[in-house]
Protein backbone atom coordinates (compact mmCIF):
# COMPACT_ATOMS: atom_id res chain seq x y z
CA UNK A 1 0.00 0.00 0.00
CA UNK A 2 1.56 3.25 -1.02
CA UNK A 3 2.17 5.86 1.78
CA UNK A 4 0.36 8.88 1.49
CA UNK A 5 2.79 10.86 3.38
CA UNK A 6 5.18 12.66 0.89
CA UNK A 7 9.32 13.45 1.59
CA UNK A 8 8.30 16.60 3.03
CA UNK A 9 5.60 15.71 5.23
CA UNK A 10 8.53 12.84 6.71
CA UNK A 11 10.88 15.28 7.06
CA UNK A 12 8.78 17.60 8.55
CA UNK A 13 7.34 15.55 11.07
CA UNK A 14 11.09 13.72 12.10
CA UNK A 15 12.52 18.18 12.42
CA UNK A 16 9.85 18.27 14.72
CA UNK A 17 10.89 14.95 16.89
CA UNK A 18 14.18 16.28 16.76
CA UNK A 19 13.11 20.03 17.60
CA UNK A 20 11.27 18.34 20.95
CA UNK A 21 14.00 16.19 22.00
CA UNK A 22 16.79 18.94 21.76
CA UNK A 23 14.32 21.52 23.75
CA UNK A 24 13.36 18.50 26.80
CA UNK A 25 16.95 17.02 26.59
CA UNK A 26 19.63 19.06 25.11
CA UNK A 27 18.50 23.37 26.27
CA UNK A 28 18.85 22.16 29.87
CA UNK A 29 22.39 20.84 30.13
CA UNK A 30 23.57 23.97 27.68
CA UNK A 31 21.72 26.30 30.86
CA UNK A 32 23.67 24.45 33.10
CA UNK A 33 26.96 24.13 31.63
CA UNK A 34 26.81 28.38 30.94
CA UNK A 35 25.55 28.62 34.34
CA UNK A 36 28.70 26.98 35.47
CA UNK A 37 30.69 29.34 33.39
CA UNK A 38 30.94 27.14 30.30
CA UNK A 39 30.83 27.54 26.80
CA UNK A 40 29.17 26.11 24.23
CA UNK A 41 30.86 25.35 21.05
CA UNK A 42 28.63 25.39 17.94
CA UNK A 43 31.25 25.99 15.21
CA UNK A 44 30.31 24.25 12.11
CA UNK A 45 26.73 23.93 12.97
CA UNK A 46 25.54 27.85 12.02
CA UNK A 47 22.94 26.85 10.00
CA UNK A 48 21.43 23.87 11.64
CA UNK A 49 19.19 25.94 14.41
CA UNK A 50 15.50 25.06 14.87
CA UNK A 51 15.10 26.15 18.59
CA UNK A 52 12.15 25.43 20.98
CA UNK A 53 10.77 26.39 24.08
CA UNK A 54 7.75 25.68 26.22
CA UNK A 55 4.38 25.87 24.28
CA UNK A 56 4.98 26.47 20.32
CA UNK A 57 8.09 25.41 19.24
CA UNK A 58 10.07 28.13 17.55
CA UNK A 59 11.80 28.09 14.53
CA UNK A 60 14.71 30.27 13.75
CA UNK A 61 12.88 32.50 10.66
CA UNK A 62 15.24 35.09 10.47
CA UNK A 63 18.43 33.10 10.55
CA UNK A 64 19.44 34.65 14.00
CA UNK A 65 23.83 33.70 14.70
CA UNK A 66 24.19 30.55 16.94
CA UNK A 67 26.48 33.25 18.90
CA UNK A 68 22.86 34.13 20.67
CA UNK A 69 22.50 30.23 21.55
CA UNK A 70 18.77 31.03 23.10
CA UNK A 71 17.77 33.61 21.10
CA UNK A 72 14.34 33.19 21.83
CA UNK A 73 14.34 34.45 25.28
CA UNK A 74 16.66 37.45 23.85
CA UNK A 75 14.72 40.57 24.33
CA UNK A 76 16.70 42.17 21.42
CA UNK A 77 15.92 39.00 18.77
CA UNK A 78 14.25 39.57 15.68
CA UNK A 79 12.29 36.87 16.85
CA UNK A 80 11.31 38.35 20.31
CA UNK A 81 10.52 41.18 18.81
CA UNK A 82 8.01 39.77 16.14
CA UNK A 83 5.56 38.65 18.57
CA UNK A 84 6.05 41.76 21.04
CA UNK A 85 4.78 43.64 17.85
CA UNK A 86 2.43 41.35 17.15
CA UNK A 87 1.32 41.24 20.87
CA UNK A 88 1.07 44.78 20.39
CA UNK A 89 -0.95 44.51 16.85
CA UNK A 90 -3.59 42.37 18.31
CA UNK A 91 -4.19 44.53 21.42
CA UNK A 92 -4.62 47.69 19.41
CA UNK A 93 -7.10 46.00 17.08
CA UNK A 94 -8.52 44.44 20.12
CA UNK A 95 -8.52 40.75 19.00
CA UNK A 96 -6.97 40.08 22.47
CA UNK A 97 -7.49 41.98 25.81
CA UNK A 98 -6.44 42.57 28.94
CA UNK A 99 -8.92 40.63 31.27
CA UNK A 100 -9.62 43.15 33.94
CA UNK A 101 -9.23 42.44 37.27
CA UNK A 102 -7.65 38.88 36.55
CA UNK A 103 -4.71 39.73 34.04
CA UNK A 104 -2.67 42.94 34.24
CA UNK A 105 -1.15 44.44 30.82
CA UNK A 106 2.26 42.78 31.89
CA UNK A 107 0.79 39.54 32.63
CA UNK A 108 -1.06 39.29 29.79
CA UNK A 109 2.24 40.32 27.42
CA UNK A 110 3.82 37.54 29.93
CA UNK A 111 2.03 34.75 29.05
CA UNK A 112 1.78 35.43 25.16
CA UNK A 113 5.48 35.70 25.03
CA UNK A 114 5.37 32.27 27.02
CA UNK A 115 3.36 30.97 24.09
CA UNK A 116 5.60 31.38 21.37
CA UNK A 117 8.74 30.79 23.35
CA UNK A 118 10.36 33.87 24.42
CA UNK A 119 9.95 33.70 28.24
CA UNK A 120 11.04 30.43 29.96
CA UNK A 121 9.67 29.74 32.68
CA UNK A 122 5.95 31.09 32.92
CA UNK A 123 5.08 31.02 36.33
CA UNK A 124 8.00 33.46 37.43
CA UNK A 125 5.98 35.49 35.38
CA UNK A 126 2.39 35.67 36.30
CA UNK A 127 -0.32 33.52 39.06
CA UNK A 128 -3.08 32.02 36.47
CA UNK A 129 -6.26 32.04 37.31
CA UNK A 130 -7.97 28.59 37.52
CA UNK A 131 -11.54 28.57 36.57
CA UNK A 132 -13.17 26.19 39.44
CA UNK A 133 -16.04 25.60 37.45
CA UNK A 134 -14.44 24.28 34.69
CA UNK A 135 -11.24 23.05 36.18
CA UNK A 136 -9.04 24.55 33.46
CA UNK A 137 -6.58 27.49 33.27
CA UNK A 138 -8.43 31.14 32.07
CA UNK A 139 -6.39 32.51 29.09
CA UNK A 140 -4.90 36.00 29.36
CA UNK A 141 -4.94 35.63 25.58
CA UNK A 142 -8.42 34.42 24.67
CA UNK A 143 -9.16 35.90 20.97
CA UNK A 144 -11.96 37.93 20.78
CA UNK A 145 -11.91 38.78 17.06
CA UNK A 146 -13.23 36.48 14.25
CA UNK A 147 -12.89 32.86 15.18
CA UNK A 148 -11.49 32.19 11.46
CA UNK A 149 -8.90 34.96 11.95
CA UNK A 150 -7.12 33.82 14.99
CA UNK A 151 -7.17 30.20 13.49
CA UNK A 152 -5.21 31.92 10.29
CA UNK A 153 -2.60 33.59 12.08
CA UNK A 154 -1.34 30.22 14.09
CA UNK A 155 -1.88 28.42 10.96
CA UNK A 156 0.21 30.95 8.78
CA UNK A 157 2.78 31.33 11.57
CA UNK A 158 2.95 27.41 11.30
CA UNK A 159 3.21 27.11 7.52
CA UNK A 160 5.90 30.18 7.21
CA UNK A 161 7.87 28.03 9.86
CA UNK A 162 7.89 30.89 12.68
CA UNK A 163 6.28 28.26 15.18
CA UNK A 164 5.36 24.78 14.81
CA UNK A 165 3.40 22.28 17.17
CA UNK A 166 2.43 18.77 16.59
CA UNK A 167 -1.01 19.79 17.77
CA UNK A 168 -1.40 23.09 17.09
CA UNK A 169 -5.21 22.56 17.12
CA UNK A 170 -5.10 21.25 20.72
CA UNK A 171 -3.17 24.65 21.68
CA UNK A 172 -5.07 26.81 19.52
CA UNK A 173 -8.08 25.68 21.57
CA UNK A 174 -6.35 26.19 24.73
CA UNK A 175 -4.57 29.52 24.54
CA UNK A 176 -7.11 31.38 22.14
CA UNK A 177 -10.06 29.49 21.09
CA UNK A 178 -11.49 27.64 24.62
CA UNK A 179 -15.04 27.10 23.38
CA UNK A 180 -14.25 26.14 20.04
CA UNK A 181 -13.54 22.00 19.04
CA UNK A 182 -10.46 20.54 17.98
CA UNK A 183 -12.70 19.73 14.73
CA UNK A 184 -14.22 22.51 13.82
CA UNK A 185 -10.58 24.39 14.31
CA UNK A 186 -8.69 21.61 12.01
CA UNK A 187 -11.92 21.71 9.39
CA UNK A 188 -11.56 25.66 9.64
CA UNK A 189 -7.35 25.45 8.76
CA UNK A 190 -8.47 23.21 5.70
CA UNK A 191 -10.37 25.87 3.91
CA UNK A 192 -7.33 28.20 4.03
CA UNK A 193 -5.56 25.48 1.56
CA UNK A 194 -1.96 26.03 1.57
CA UNK A 195 0.01 25.41 -0.86
CA UNK A 196 2.92 23.41 -0.67
CA UNK A 197 4.23 24.14 -3.78
CA UNK A 198 3.99 27.93 -3.76
CA UNK A 199 4.08 28.07 0.11
CA UNK A 200 1.04 30.46 0.59
CA UNK A 201 -2.44 30.22 1.22
CA UNK A 202 -4.70 29.32 -1.88
CA UNK A 203 -8.28 30.48 0.35
CA UNK A 204 -7.10 33.34 2.71
CA UNK A 205 -10.05 35.09 4.60
CA UNK A 206 -11.83 37.79 3.66
CA UNK A 207 -10.44 39.58 6.86
CA UNK A 208 -7.07 38.89 6.79
CA UNK A 209 -5.87 41.33 4.48
CA UNK A 210 -4.69 44.01 7.38
CA UNK A 211 -3.29 41.44 9.16
CA UNK A 212 -1.26 39.90 6.38
CA UNK A 213 0.07 43.34 5.18
CA UNK A 214 1.41 43.61 9.19
CA UNK A 215 2.88 40.64 9.20
CA UNK A 216 4.79 40.77 5.92
CA UNK A 217 5.81 44.34 6.85
CA UNK A 218 6.60 43.52 10.18
CA UNK A 219 9.07 40.45 8.92
CA UNK A 220 10.39 42.55 6.31
CA UNK A 221 11.53 45.29 8.76
CA UNK A 222 13.34 42.97 10.80
CA UNK A 223 15.21 40.95 8.48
Amino acid sequence: MKSSFSQEDLESKLQAYLNEFYHQRIVPLEKEIIRLGGKLDFEGNQNNVNLIINRFLPKNPFKESRENIHYWEDENSYYYRFFKFLFEYCLEKELITIKKPLYTYKETFSYWMWVFGCIDELNKELNLVLSVDEQKIVSPIEWQGQKNICIYLVDYLDKKRYIQSRKPNELIKEHFLPNSTIETIANTKTKFRWNKGDKEFDNMPLKSIELDKFLSELSMSLK
